[in-house]
């Protein structure tokens, strides 16, 4: 069986395209990839490109998806053939006329349904993996949307990472993410593109009154502001979290210098286990089914190793409290194999017996208590106030409202009181354990 490396070297050939020709033909469709991911597709290097990208390339080398990926098939690309039993309008319309009204309001039901699906279907299409990564000279990137948020960072963030830019950097990926072009935000400093050039390459510092400018020219909350101004301001040199701050979305950047700087973290877990106490097989199986089914393999390792280094200073360095309150029913219910799943309830175990560590779990029965919202995390730091983030599908939600805050820390309160005893937790981590490998 052929591979998919020498399936494109050849395609490639055959079109006579070099690996940068096939970049900007798949920039033109929203493909944010580079030559050296070309590279490494054509050399072995890189096996795994998403569905999307696959089909893309297969179109522009005008060979099928299934024969560029390696298998044998045919070449030639086909054209899909118009069903021919699928009834007209008319049709449809005269068969719904003719049913019950309880009929046909599960009929309506199920063609919304289909309507919302058939949706997200083309906008997961057009979107996922269209980003274009900082610094290859386009201007305004399409916006990723993705099912897990953490990973709108680069899939080359490792070498786009400019440490003596953290600023520049950061004001250009926020335009970006606010679909500005450059012109706009010069519009805003009343200055020319070339100052924005300056500023965004790290050649002239901006002011505080440009920077506050800036970020209310790029939506930019003000809580997430004050981030920006202490980095500016070096407050957080040689800080682990830096290495994303440029890149990642506001809230994340926020989240993780919180974490960092947080005497005691607690929270409620409804659907999974806590990033800080994930195993690293765990913490990619999880990965893998956020992005189910389109693995995007590159996004997936950022988000592991991302979750590895936010465990250093909590867990590692016992840098702080930790108090969690776990769902049963989610580690009954775990992504990747039984022996994935029993090397981190094993894991949980483990990091149950620390000094540092309080795990409670919210059993299986109706007596418990139950908050209306789902996962929640927060962040009592050093000389600093208090973060509370609730989760969401797109990001997590930074609460800022002192009332709402308060439900938040009562709410954990009662989750840790209807869960078992801090006795029990071993045990019924070790039965959960045996239910899971039985």
């Amino acid at each position: 069986m052929a591979t998919l490396a020498e399936r494109l070297s050849e395609a490639l050939d055959d079109r006579g395209l070099t690996n940068a020709q096939l970049c900007e033909l798949l920039d033109e469709q929203g493909f944010g990839v580079t030559p050296a991911y070309i590279s490494g597709l054509c050399s072995g290097a890189r096996k795994n490109p998403n569905l999307n990208l696959l089909r893309a390339m297969a179109a522009l080398l005008d060979v099928s998806s299934g024969w560029l990926m390696g298998d044998d098939v045919p070449r030639e690309r086909t054209t899909a053939q118009p069903l021919a039993d699928i009834p007209s309008s008319e049709e449809v319309a005269a068969d719904y006329a003719q049913l019950s009204p309880d009929s046909q309001r599960t009929i309506g039901q199920l063609m919304r349904m289909a309507r919302r699906a058939e949706t997200g279907r083309i906008r997961r299409s057009s979107s996922v993996h269209q980003y274009t990564p900082l610094g290859d000279g386009s201007d305004v990137a399409a916006s990723p949307t993705h099912p897990f948020p953490a990973v709108q960072v680069e899939q080359l963030h490792r070498v786009r990472i400019e440490p003596g830019n953290l600023i520049g950097q950061r004001l250009r990926s926020l335009r970006v993410m606010a679909k500005l072009p450059e012109t706009e935000a010069a519009a805003t400093l009343e200055t020319t593109e070339q100052t924005i050039q300056q500023i965004e390459r790290g050649e002239r510092t901006p002011t505080e009154d440009e920077l506050e400018r800036l970020l209310t020219r790029y939506g930019v909350r003000a809580e997430y502001r004050k981030l920006i101004f202490e980095v500016a301001h070096g407050e957080h040199e040689g800080a682990w979290w830096l290495d994303y701050f440029s890149t990642s979305p506001p809230w994340l950047a926020t989240m993780l210098a919180g974490e960092a700087n947080a005497g005691i973290i607690k929270g409620y877990y409804a659907e999974g286990v806590p990033p800080l106490l994930q195993t690293e097989s765990y913490a990619r199986a999880a990965r893998q089914a956020a992005h189910h089914p389109d693995p995007a393999p590159d996004q997936v390792e950022l988000a592991v190793r991302l979750i590895m280094e936010r465990q250093i200073r909590p867990i590692e360095q016992q840098s702080a409290q930790l108090w969690f309150v776990l769902r049963e029913a989610a580690l009954l219910d775990m992504p990747g194999s039984v022996d994935i799943q029993e090397e981190q309830i094993s894991h949980l175990i483990d990091m149950a017996k620390r000094p540092n560590i309080a795990l409670r779990i919210n059993r299986l029965h109706g007596g418990r208590y139950r908050p209306r919202g789902g996962s929640f995390t927060i962040l009592q730091r050093f000389g600093a106030p208090l973060l509370v983030f609730a989760a969401g599908l797109v990001e997590d939600q930074l609460i800022t409202d002192r009332d709402v805050m308060d439900e938040y820390l009562m709410a954990h309160i009662r989750l840790d009181m209807s869960a078992e005893p801090d006795e029990r937790t071993v045990a019924a981590l070790t039965e959960i354990r045996r239910k899971i490998t039985a």
